[in-house]
């Protein structure tokens, strides 16, 4: 993943300088500074979320909650975690999600006989969605400057792609095949 952030950086500020000639030099030492700040928020975030996980781990949180959830139905149990992960998502970087959350609801959904794909695909599916989501979706802040308009246009916009993407986070989670077809074909 940082190779390819790399070999993007290296394109944009090529087309940027090169092909449309739209930056200048004197341009770059703001460009490195907002980098940096972004930079640093993420791996702020990351930290942090470092540190809770292995605040959860001390505490042993997993075993104190796989007892309760993991006497739900199946369809119980993906339907509460669908609507805390979502809820998670619209206050947590995804990155910090998956650390601290990740290792208490997988655990439980492979108890409960779901497959380790499924639970991968409904974790991702549903922080993604929560990047794009007030009050703290990441994607708006950094979007919304980028289009010269507020965040409140930007998610009046997106409206409709969240709306298909809680759709297809349904489908996905309610019914496996559609995740676990391809992965089958090829022998997984």
């Amino acid at each position: 993943m940082t190779e390819s952030s790399a070999i993007a950086a290296v394109y944009a500020f090529f087309i940027t300088f090169v092909v449309y000639r739209e930056g200048k030099l004197s341009d770059i030492p703001d460009i490195l500074k907002e980098t940096a700040l972004t930079s640093g928020l993420v791996i702020l975030l990351a930290g942090s979320a470092t540190v809770t996980a292995w605040a959860i781990a001390n505490e042993q949180v997993v075993y104190k909650v796989i007892g309760p959830l993991s006497n739900l139905p199946q369809w119980s149990f993906l339907l509460l975690i669908n609507i805390l992960l979502l809820i998670n998502g619209m206050f947590m970087d995804d990155y910090a999600s998956v650390v601290v959350l990740g290792p208490i609801i997988a655990p439980v959904a492979w108890k409960l006989g779901v497959d380790p794909l499924q639970i991968g695909a409904i974790i991702c599916i549903n922080l993604v969605i929560g990047l794009a989501t007030p009050p703290f979706g990441i994607t708006l802040f950094v979007t919304s400057p980028m289009a010269g308009v507020t965040v409140e246009q930007t998610f009046k916009e997106a409206i409709p792609m969240l709306a298909a993407s809680i759709v297809v986070l349904f489908l996905v989670t309610f019914y496996p095949p559609l995740t676990l077809w391809l992965p089958r074909f090829f022998g997984y």
